[in-house]
């Protein structure tokens, strides 16, 4: 039996002790306990630092350096034992030491051209420092494309456009493509020693005179693989892609791959999407994000007794058919402070935060094209997903992400890394009120939101009960606004109330606005997720709703739409807010970036 309080750090021993031992012992360790906290030598040299709950354990602190330079480390985390926990590279697991490693600001510098054939540029370093200029020149018969002089610019990235010597090609429209390949290559990073993270197929169509010896350069190199070919006709391409996209034959645990042939099944196109079973009882969906955890929905565990968990299943694969599988459940994570009745005083019936928890299979699920991890925001895998530079941050997720939920992000991100989602009784409804449901605030960097949603109105998806894809516009910014007003509006589920802030938190996305398909009840837990670079990507989990378009029919095709009078809207946490909880638990199954 474990035994705990709410004001103490967790404690491997209090936590194994029997609670009369552990009440004893907490009388002889005094109340100088809860005072815990970490020190304070952590000034960076040329910097800033900010705290996310001062000095308390569970509180972030991010370091920050003028432009051109670089925070190393990104950030710290103050553990329970009152140490601060230091990153290491980003691929590389975290280093708890009691020596605390000094932070600097160092400067940012650009990389050295990969290659530059049939020409010269000057002058030739190994790095180049932010100002520093780079020219290029042209050999006899050559034409130079792209910019003949590159400025290092502040952020580690030339200006301007990749040069190249050019001898006009053999392509018959766009002129060679070796100056877009070279492209390519340059901003992803890729050098010599790192071809494997780059395949670049060569394609020729047609009776034509084609090229074979340029294709094949073009092409990438690499033991039993193909990548240079030359076809007769467009069906030819198509059978090509086929096999060049065959990912039956994948079975490492490769994040957000999807297969969107028209052939495959609707697992093999979501293979990430679970079904979750709490005493043979389906009532929920999650997403496999590892090859042994699941994320879902907190509320699919309230009333739920945790020493039955030993009945519970999580279908994996495709639950109609031989290819889904049932596992038995280890572990199960609720964030603690998931409470639906958390606002009652407030008249408030049901609140809805808190509402996350993780899943441990009992066993490890077999890659396949039908079960596969969707990738999460500010990993190493999502990184390699959006093929940026290893050495990139959350912050950088951010510049390809946009997902900004409001005005005051920063502010609200940086006040605290406390977690919470949301809850929901076993019915999952109460006054039409079902429960998809929200977070709570992160120190993660605002920017790190804003690739992934830059506009307003975002499409998304999630998938339904029969399987099916459906289609959402994520809200930001004055849109979102307009879009949380309904609840106000549902006095039924919300009498009396003046503040939807009191209920739709900064922690939820929301959608169901001008025809947007809502989830049904039993649809709570799964992925909210966006398509980027062929990839799929996890930044939302269902949550609660207004209206259930399932409401009163067995059949799981058919979706009703509202009845008049009745304005549905569904919220979705983000998962952006979730990095430090995120981090805690799933730190050695994940790599996280540096935020």
């Amino acid at each position: 039996m474990t035994f705990s309080l709410p004001w103490l750090s967790r404690s491997t021993v209090l936590e194994t002790m029997a609670p009369l031992l552990a009440l004893l012992a907490l009388l002889q360790l005094g109340p100088g306990l809860a005072a815990l906290s970490c020190p304070q030598n952590v000034n960076i040299v040329g910097g800033n630092f900010t705290l996310s709950r001062g000095w308390a354990p569970g509180s972030v602190l991010i370091y920050s350096c003028p432009l051109g330079r670089y925070p190393s480390p990104a950030w710290r985390e103050c553990q329970s034992n009152g140490q601060w926990q230091t990153p290491r590279a980003s691929s590389l697991p975290t280093l708890r030491s009691s020596r605390l490693a000094k932070a600097v600001c160092k400067p940012v510098r650009c990389p050295a051209p990969t290659s530059f054939e049939n020409g010269i540029y000057i002058p030739r370093l190994g790095s180049y420092p932010v100002g520093g200029n780079l020219s290029f020149e042209c050999e006899h018969g050559f034409t130079l494309r792209g910019s003949p002089v590159r400025y290092c610019r502040p952020n580690g990235v030339w200006d301007g456009e990749t040069a190249v010597c050019d001898n006009g090609g053999k392509s018959n429209m766009g002129g060679s493509p070796k100056p877009a390949v070279d492209n390519i290559r340059e901003i992803l990073g890729i050098s010599r020693n790192r071809n494997d993270y780059l395949d670049i197929y060569a394609i020729g169509v047609g009776k034509l005179d084609v090229d074979w010896k340029e294709l094949n350069e073009l092409g990438s190199k690499k033991d039993g693989e193909r990548h240079a070919f030359i076809l007769q006709d467009a069906k030819a391409v198509q059978q090509v892609f086929e096999h060049i996209l065959d990912v039956s034959k994948l079975t490492d645990t490769i994040c957000g791959v999807g297969n969107m042939s028209v052939n495959a099944s609707d697992q093999e196109r979501t293979p990430w999407q679970v079904t979750f079973k709490p005493k043979s009882k389906e009532t929920c969906q999650g997403s496999l994000i590892s090859d042994q955890w699941v994320l879902t929905a907190a509320h699919c565990f309230h009333d739920a007794q945790m020493e039955d968990r030993h009945l519970w299943r999580v279908i994996v694969g495709d639950p109609t058919s031989h290819h889904g599988k049932e596992f038995h459940v280890e572990e199960v994570l609720v964030a603690p402070g998931f409470n639906v009745h958390a606002k009652q005083s407030q008249g408030i019936s049901e609140f809805y935060a808190d509402d996350i928890a993780l899943l441990k299979l009992s066993q490890r699920v077999k890659m396949s094209s039908h079960a596969r991890p969707i990738c999460l925001p500010c990993t190493v895998g999502a990184n390699m997903a959006l093929r940026r530079s290893p050495g990139s941050t959350c912050k950088d997720h951010g510049e390809c992400w946009r997902l900004e939920v409001l005005g005051g992000l920063r502010q609200s991100l940086l006040a605290g890394c406390q977690q919470g989602w949301g809850g929901l009784q076993s019915s999952s409804w109460t006054h039409q009120l079902w429960v998809k449901r929200p977070v709570s605030t992160s120190p993660f960097s605002p920017t790190a939101e804003t690739e992934l949603l830059s506009q307003q109105k975002v499409p998304a998806h999630f998938v339904a009960l029969n399987g099916n894809r459906m289609n959402i516009n994520l809200r930001t910014g004055p849109e979102r606004t307009s879009c949380i007003e309904a609840v106000s509006q549902n006095k039924g589920s919300f009498p009396g109330l003046t503040n939807v802030s009191e209920v739709v938190t900064d922690q939820f996305l929301c959608s169901g606005m001008e025809g947007d398909d809502s989830p049904c009840k039993g649809e709570s837990g799964g992925a909210v997720f966006l398509e980027r670079r062929y990839r799929f990507f996890q930044v939302g989990l269902v949550s609660w709703g207004l209206f259930d378009p399932c409401h009163g029919s067995s059949n799981k095709n058919l979706r009703r739409k509202p009845p008049h009078g009745v304005v549905p809207r569904d919220f979705h946490i983000s998962l952006f807010r979730l990095q430090p909880w995120l981090r805690q638990h799933l730190d050695g199954v994940l790599d996280f970036l540096p935020l």
